[in-house]
């Protein structure tokens, strides 16, 4: 330490900073410690006994989880996991055993249950050959189960009732349910096949859609009902797949051809008249009645059909000497015969129709007739108007009302005897000449000779209205009392005279009782 002495100084006076003497030390001149051997192989071996004891931790836990979850696989395959519902039955954490008992169960239960269109069947299970192997289905739900999936499953829900299918033996279900139907089809309706039809509101042939009836396919309902039963429906609602099908449906690329050839024959639009009034339409709705299609659906006019329809006409627009109705005031009144009314000529109008049909002709048309009457009020109504003679015989009197329906002359008469009546319908004038002299034969053979003044016949010249001086009253019973003509209608002298003033050639005469 003395060989440092030289740097040092003398002490300075009073107020003088005294210097600090530092020795000047060298790194090679320091001495460090040396480390202890034994405290260094403690740390490193603490060390070790720690990485070792958490392997060993490590280890037990994945060997513990590693257990579990085999325990777990094996237990899910014994067991079925929670949340599991089969046919509407809790099977959670059941065992297979308990599943497959309750599966027989369910079998020994069932109920073969078949409604609808008519059915209305049912059939316990087993009877109908209903058959289930419990373990089966057990064994079959584990085969698709993923065991190995355990720990997610064991958080899903699932029902398993796809699972549940049955096996059907025998024919007791068929031929049980093939009865049932055999009854209902006795008074089903069956199915309508589509067609061609007329529709009147579109005056034209439309394809008319099919109908299925209420009749029903047997197999398919027992294919239905077997479906069913095989996974345990409780209850097997028939689809509209048992009904019968039409043979043709409304798509048949033949039914809208058809409907054209059709409509093509539908050429004529006439109007049909008499006296200025409509009294048929020969139009589509008319033709559509005789159309008719064969099996390749191949439309034609029937000649029958369309000949009915121009004699019906006929028959209905011709009201001379047919029966009519009207009223007099009060009294209900019937008249048939007689020569007066509208007569249609049946060739012409025949020929009307058929040339209309074949140059497709439309507009209006009279209809032709072999005489006219005043005025067409539709079949069995009076067609004569309110200008007529109407004489009634249980009456033994005579009216005339002229064009306004006002009465406009009557008088008592006497009608022809019983023997000789006079005859009944509607006629008209034929003549207003005056006098005349009628001549006859008497019942007895004899020839008779009456000269009158005013001869107004109106059935053909043989029966009219006339004067009759030789009778000395009129009315009541005379005509069968011995006083009746041989057919004529007698009048007082004055009313006759009367009566020849007012009335013209053509004018109706209604004779009745």
């Amino acid at each position: 330490m003395a060989k440092h002495a030289k740097h040092a100084k003398p002490a300075s006076g009073k107020g003088q900073t005294q210097a600090i003497s530092v020795p000047d030390i060298k790194p090679e001149d320091m001495q460090v410690p040396a480390p202890t051997p034994f405290s260094l192989d403690k740390q490193i071996k603490e060390e070790r006994r720690k990485k070792r004891r958490g392997k060993i931790a490590v280890a037990a836990v994945v060997l513990v989880l590693a257990g579990a979850y085999v325990a777990g696989c094996f237990a899910f395959t014994q067991y079925f996991y929670p949340n599991t519902t089969f046919a509407n039955h809790d099977v959670s954490l059941k065992s297979n055993e308990e599943v497959a008992a309750l599966i027989e169960q369910i079998e020994a239960d069932y109920v073969v249950n078949v409604v609808g269109h008519g059915v209305d069947f049912s059939m316990k299970g087993t009877d109908a050959g209903v058959s289930i192997d419990g373990p089966a289905v057990v064994a079959s739900i584990h085969d698709a189960g993923e065991a190995w999936k355990w720990p997610y499953e064991l958080f899903q829900e699932r029902d398993l009732t796809d699972y549940l299918k049955a096996s059907i033996s025998g024919t007791q279900l068929s031929d049980a349910l093939s009865a049932e139907v055999a009854v209902i089809n006795e008074s089903a309706t069956p199915p309508v096949d589509a067609t061609v039809g007329y529709d009147s509101a579109k005056q034209g042939y439309v394809v008319v859609p099919e109908v299925a009836g209420t009749q029903l396919e047997c197999d398919v309902v027992v294919n239905e009902a077997i479906a069913g039963a095989a996974v345990f429906a409780p209850s097997i609602d028939l689809s509209d797949a048992v009904l019968t099908p039409a043979s043709v449906l409304q798509d048949d690329p033949t039914l809208p051809e058809a409907a054209e050839a059709a409509n093509a024959l539908l050429t004529a639009d006439v109007s049909l008249k008499m006296g200025g009034i409509e009294v048929a339409r020969l139009g589509h709705d008319a033709i559509s009645a005789w159309i008719e299609f064969d099996e390749a659906l191949v439309p034609a006019v029937n000649e029958e059909k369309k000949a009915a329809w121009v004699q019906a006409h006929i028959d209905e627009l011709t009201t001379k000497g047919e029966a009519r109705s009207y009223k007099r005031g009060e009294k209900e009144i019937e008249v048939e015969g007689g020569d007066y009314g509208w007569d249609v000529d049946d060739e012409a109008f025949a020929q009307l129709v058929e040339t209309a049909l074949a140059e497709g002709q439309s507009g209006e048309a009279d209809v032709p007739l072999k005489q006219e009457a005043f005025i067409w009020l539709g079949a069995g109504q009076p067609d004569w108007g309110s200008r007529y003679i109407d004489i009634d015989l249980s009456e033994q009197h005579a009216y005339m009302y002229d064009e306004s329906g006002e009465l406009v002359w009557e008088s008592d008469v006497v009608s022809g005897s019983p023997r000789t009546p006079t005859p009944t319908g509607v006629y008209y004038i034929k003549s207003n000449n005056g006098p005349a002299t009628l001549k006859g034969t008497n019942l007895d053979g004899s020839k008779y000779e009456s000269k009158v003044s005013y001869w107004m016949p109106f059935r053909s010249h043989t029966h009219g209205l006339h004067d009759a001086d030789w009778q000395w009253a009129f009315g009541g019973t005379r005509y069968r009392d011995g006083a009746g003509s041989h057919g004529c209608v007698n009048l007082p002298v004055s009313k006759a005279k009367e009566l020849s003033k007012i009335i013209e050639v053509g004018d109706p005469v209604v004779v009745h009782w």
